[in-house]
């Protein structure tokens, strides 16, 4: 294949910042009924390559920018092991979750198939630089009909274009002047101070990153009869579960003693924007998500409902297609290398002197320059900034029945986060909402975040009685 027609493409501003952001991972997993070999994951990864070009693409730096580059003779590689229980996933998941992509050297994505003779878990583990929630749905949903009905061909997906690129946007989403003034002088003192990261220096950030923390997951189902409940009483009052899910967890939260950070209130809400664009990016695996940060002081005076009607009110004003669509459209001005430099600003401080690019990282994020006062100004402050993020995918309209195999649950687990507590996670298939909450134990102890899930289920159980 000629070089010059090989995928070639500069990140867009968040898959460089997601690219560079410690244990920045989505993580699936199926579990399935029936007997799958390695064999048969393997031969689907190869059918799955050929309709993805990012499952055939690396992250490469290169002198003046970094890029995702085709490489066709690239393979995706499989790790099996024995399955010994129903939560071994979870300790696989957190192992996993620790190992850096080697993005010079390999496709930023990991399958893990825990084996047994009759019932498997498949962990898809992949940087968010290359994935959503959403994608990585449509990607379980491939390789089940890849393994279940093999022989059965799937369509090659296009390009998968930035969702920043121009062609993405309605021609009525439009970026005022004066917003193109203040963002053409961003980029004027940005290139002043321009400095680039290399695959060698997120393994640096990564090495200290990980000494001193430890990242966990805490699963939980709700399942019919109660899902059927909370279901129609959402309907009832008006109200989102994802909603619903972020009061309950703010409500939880005040049950542990405080006192409680200034960030409390602010929490962030993912927005899947596949449908938002024209066309539709339909099934191509990519980052094409946004989120909305928001406010809200939680109020025991009233109830979990009407604090989730009160929320709602706040969060769909900034759910409005056109502010969403503007605000990415805004970002395309800037230059999309300085959002790497984030990460170092949060964590290059505790780089240790016998580091290989300490000197480089160390020194950068102690500099009070255009970039600390960048992030100041945009998040109030470098490092963490805010209660939790929560990612809701909704119910997945995807088949249980493939072949001879049945998919008996998701579970979604979305990236870690350097700038929030904790992150909140949600997916409905079949009559099972899987739920996780995940987090360091930094500001909150093991016991008091399993505290926080179940106050948040009790407070779940009786909004519904």
């Amino acid at each position: 294949m000629k070089e010059d027609l090989l995928f070639n493409r500069e990140l867009s501003i968040l898959e460089y910042l997601y690219a560079n952001v410690c244990a920045c991972n989505v993580i699936l997993v199926l579990n399935i009924t029936g007997k799958i070999t390695g064999p048969q994951i393997e031969d689907a990864l190869v059918q799955l390559q050929k309709r993805h070009v990012l499952l055939r693409s690396m992250i490469v730096d290169q002198p003046d920018r970094t890029c995702f580059i085709e490489n066709p003779d690239i393979s995706l590689t499989l790790k099996t092991i024995e399955r010994t229980g129903p939560e071994q996933w979870i300790q696989v998941c957190m192992e996993e979750d620790k190992k850096p992509f080697d993005y010079n050297q390999e496709v930023p994505i990991r399958f893990i198939h825990l084996s047994s003779s009759n019932e498997s878990d498949i962990i898809i583990l992949c940087q968010h630089a290359i994935c959503d929630g959403m994608s990585l749905v449509s990607l379980g949903r491939d390789l089940m009909n890849i393994i279940g009905f093999p022989g059965k061909a799937l369509e090659k997906l296009p390009l998968p274009l930035s969702e920043f690129d121009p062609s993405r946007f309605p021609a009525n989403i439009r970026v005022n002047w004066l917003r193109k003034k203040v963002y053409e002088k961003i980029n004027s003192k940005w290139q002043k101070e321009k400095i680039l990261f290399d695959n060698e220096d997120r393994h640096n950030i990564e090495q200290i990153f990980w000494k001193s923390r430890e990242y966990l997951i805490h699963p939980w189902e709700i399942q019919s009869p109660v899902l059927d409940k909370l279901t129609a009483k959402c309907h009832e009052k008006k109200v989102t579960i994802t909603n619903l899910l972020i009061c309950s967890a703010m409500a939880a939260h005040l049950k542990i003693p405080g006192p409680f950070p200034q960030y409390f209130p602010k929490f962030s809400v993912a927005v899947d924007m596949r449908n938002r664009f024209q066309p539709p990016i339909g099934d191509l695996l990519g980052l094409y998500a946004s989120g909305t940060i928001s406010k809200y002081n939680y109020s025991q005076k009233y109830s979990v409902w009407e604090n989730a009607s009160r929320l709602q009110r706040i969060v769909r004003k900034q759910l409005d297609d056109k502010k969403l669509l503007t605000h990415l459209k805004q970002m395309t001005l800037l230059d999309p290398a300085m959002f790497a430099c984030i990460p170092y600003k949060g964590f290059g401080g505790d780089v240790e002197p016998h580091q290989s690019r300490y000197e480089k990282i160390h020194s950068y994020a102690l500099q009070h320059d255009f970039m600390y006062r960048f992030i100041k100004k945009r998040y109030s402050t470098v490092g963490l900034n805010m209660n939790f993020i929560m990612t809701n995918l909704g119910k997945v309209d995807i088949p249980q029945k493939y072949g001879e195999y049945f998919l008996n649950n998701i579970r979604f687990i979305p990236p870690a986060s350097n700038s929030a507590e904790k992150v909140m996670g949600a997916v409905t298939f079949g009559n099972t909402m899987s739920l996780n909450l995940s987090h360091y134990p930094t500001s909150y102890s093991y016991e008091n975040m399993l505290k926080i899930k179940e106050y948040l289920m009790e407070i779940l159980l009786e909004a519904i009685d």
